[in-house]
């Protein structure tokens, strides 16, 4: 990582603070610098650290993040010296943290001070692993919300969206050689923030969900985000890409945690599998223009409720389309 600069009034030793607030950018200038002066105008930076990543854009993200920052404590401000995806950005938030925890949010999202707040008050009177906090969509909407222990059957729910996200960053950083060596798993690739969650749900089961609003969606914006083929992630080869990834990526948990960890993790790919036609089912109808799967969809709908994951998939087969069979067929070759 190059050009590296720290923008603070002052030195502050490295456990000084229990928190640091961090988010992953790339090439949204405007939108992350608004955000750093909403984090600015909250006073966030009295209360955490501040870290922000730029993945080398190319719009001036880096530079307007230092004009925004100069002269504010505890904002520090990196900038990647190549692109290296989500997954490369995310990763170095962990390895730059120097704080006991570390929460996560999105660079279109915005950080809600009570529950920073909130946040910091836990982590002080209580030691836990991770917290899945609720996201308030445009005001109103809250999503991921609900007060619950988190497990092998919910932690995919509760970490696929990557805001609102708090890790112990010490339990984290303890198996971030296990989320390297799976970098071309195309789970981990795409949905880091997911694949420490999951790593870090095995290596100690003190999670939970919180009805704690801790990010607030202020912006859609189309997504950045590439599979390791280069591919949108929600298209139907990056979906069937995923969906093959599944059990490689159970079999190096079970290497790599041991067999005591083993039911957690038939568990959660038992949950992934069930999950998987779905989305595959919705690559479908948004790869096609003409709507053409209607009459497939709704007959997958109907067997998706009624039968388990394999009988679905062999009934949904039998009344699919031949073009999007054989689709399905090129992406195995």
């Amino acid at each position: 990582m190059s050009n590296k600069k720290q923008v603070q009034e002052e030195a502050h030793p490295a456990d000084d603070h229990l928190l640091t607030l961090a988010i992953p950018t790339y090439n949204r200038a405007e939108i992350v610098t608004k955000n750093l002066k909403d984090i600015i105008s909250k006073e966030l930076n009295h209360y955490a650290r501040i870290l922000i990543i730029d993945n080398h854009s190319e719009d001036g993200t880096y530079e307007k993040l230092l004009e925004v920052a100069d002269g504010q404590k505890n904002i520090e401000i990196l900038r990647q010296n190549k692109n290296v995806q989500l997954f490369g950005n995310v990763l170095s938030l962990f390895e730059f943290c120097n704080s006991q925890y570390i929460l996560i949010n999105s660079d279109e999202d915005q950080f809600e001070k009570q529950g920073v707040l909130w946040a910091l008050d836990y982590i002080k009177n209580n030691d836990v692993s991770f917290v899945s906090g609720a996201v308030r969509f445009y005001g109103h909407k809250l999503y991921r919300s609900g007060d619950k222990k988190i497990t092998a059957n919910n932690i995919r729910p509760s970490s696929n969206y990557g805001s609102g996200l708090l890790y112990n960053a010490q339990h984290a950083k303890k198996i971030i050689p296990f989320i390297k060596d799976n970098e071309d798993n195309e789970i981990v690739w795409l949905y880091p923030m997911f694949g420490f969650a999951l790593a870090v749900y095995l290596y100690d089961q003190n999670c939970f969900k919180t009805n704690v609003v801790l990010s607030n969606k202020q912006y859609q914006v189309e997504t950045q985000i590439q599979d390791t083929h280069g591919g949108k992630y929600y298209h139907l080869e990056s979906r069937i890409s995923q969906l093959r990834s599944l059990r490689p990526l159970a079999e190096n948990l079970t290497n790599y945690f041991g067999s005591k960890r083993s039911s957690l993790i038939e568990s959660w790919i038992e949950y992934e599998f069930s999950k998987t036609f779905s989305k595959i089912r919705a690559a479908l109808l948004k790869e096609d223009d003409y709507k053409l799967l209607i009459s497939f969809d709704q007959g997958a709908k109907k067997y998706y409720y009624k039968y388990p994951f394999k009988k679905v998939l062999s009934k949904g087969w039998s009344i699919m389309p031949d073009y999007i069979k054989n689709r399905i067929r090129t992406t195995r070759t």
